[in-house]
């Protein structure tokens, strides 16, 4: 027995067809029409609070006798962030401090109870510094740490001191899609295990090893490590990647860092595995702008390009391979190179930058040694900014074997 949803419309001319011929039509004969009351949206939902947020706050001005409210209601949110009983408030929210501020904590017992939460807190422009610090202000509760639960894995996480990016979410289930058992990991921006925690708990990852530097972040993802049950597998290193991150002993590494990681490019190369080799996953904001190139201000390479004869070949297969590899995943990954704009030239000059520049990297690491570094798939996440997209290049990596091919140069 199955469901099969019909529009109002569609019953219409149904029932009209019962009273005609007192049956169903061909081949709705053996089903049987059903009202169901579905759940509501979270437009909805969302809506549901803003208009109980806005009657619970217009009775609060009353009761303190504040006539001038219609500048003050413009100030209440439209939407929020909910982490089990804490919501963060959208920016802009109650800007209007020396009103607000005069209310108390009677405003948000009022703000608690319409959107049934037990903490408050303001959402504030990242700090500009080295761990791009939230800014998030609590303003009704003892702390701010939370667990948000995503695709079945816990995030553990204080809103006060970490980010914590909801808009990756298409990546990290792509992730949780591989197969990586028996696989060693390496995270070179582990944060609080946006991309750890999924390939341990979904990908089956044999190990993980995780480097950040963010005190406030390691803490929160011991306690993910923790809630997860899956401290066992992974080794944390506390410090700047390029000094602690393990070497010559990963089939994969995660290069999760925007707006660039190619400060991490050297590290990633020496961490993988000098027979075998094994995949990347390198994130970059790429600008599409009029005339761009992969050396934009916007991507902020380090580096200037430089590909040798032998790699600069290897690159033009890395950039076929793109669009073929984009082609072949549309169906398996909505968020496709190929199913956003197919034949993006800027994404695909990324990707053989990257292609190129790790191919050079893989090769000085190792002594010289000839590696290839070939584009398999190439990944939209989501818009960063106008022109300016937020993409992941998987490559793989491999040791040249063949004495012919370590000759030819």
């Amino acid at each position: 027995m199955f469901a099969v949803p019909i529009t109002p419309e569609g019953v219409a001319k149904l029932e009209s067809h019962v009273v005609e011929h007192g049956t169903l039509p061909e081949p709705w004969s053996s089903c049987v029409p059903l009202n169901v009351a579905l759940p509501p949206s979270k437009k909805a939902l969302n809506t549901s609070g803003y208009q109980k947020l806005q009657e619970a706050v217009d009775r609060l001005l009353d009761e303190c006798g504040i006539s001038d409210k219609g500048s003050l209601l413009a100030e209440l949110p439209d939407s929020w962030e909910r982490h089990g009983d804490l919501v963060v408030l959208s920016q802009g929210s109650f800007s209007a401090t020396h009103v607000w501020h005069s209310l108390g904590d009677r405003l948000w017992q009022v703000v608690c109870g319409a959107l049934g939460c037990k903490r408050v807190a303001l959402n504030k422009p990242v700090t500009c510094n080295k761990f791009r610090t939230s800014s998030v202000q609590l303003v009704r509760g003892l702390d701010g740490w939370v667990e948000h639960v995503d695709n079945g894995v816990t995030y553990v996480f204080d809103v006060t001191r970490c980010m914590f990016s909801a808009g990756n979410v298409t990546e990290k289930l792509r992730l949780s899609r591989l197969d990586c058992s028996g696989e060693t990991m390496v995270d070179l921006y582990a944060g609080v295990g946006y991309f750890t925690l999924p390939l341990l708990v979904h990908a089956r990852a044999k190990s993980v090893h995780a480097c950040e530097w963010n005190p406030d972040a390691v803490e929160g993802l011991r306690r993910g490590l923790r809630a997860n049950a899956v401290e066992d597998r992974c080794i944390i290193h506390f410090g700047d990647c390029r000094q602690v991150a393990p070497r010559g002993v990963a089939d994969r590494v995660n290069l999760g860092l925007l707006p660039c990681s190619e400060g991490g490019w050297p590290t990633a190369c020496a961490a993988l595995r000098e027979d075998t080799g094994g995949w990347m996953h390198v994130h970059g904001n790429v600008s599409s702008k009029p005339g761009a190139s992969p050396r934009t201000e916007a991507n902020k390479w380090e580096e200037p390009l430089t590909v040798t004869a032998s790699e600069r070949g290897h690159v033009g297969v890395a950039r076929e391979t793109a669009l073929s590899g984009s082609e072949r995943t549309q169906e398996e990954s909505s968020g496709s190179a190929a199913g956003k704009r197919e034949g993006n030239g800027y994404w695909l000059d990324w990707a053989s930058y990257v292609a190129g520049r790790m191919q050079g990297l893989l090769a000085e690491c190792n002594g010289g040694t000839r590696w290839t570094a070939t584009v398999r798939h190439l990944e939209h996440v989501k818009s960063y900014a106008p022109h300016v997209d937020h993409l992941v290049v998987d490559l793989e990596c491999r040791p040249v074997t063949d004495p012919e091919c370590r000759n030819s140069d």
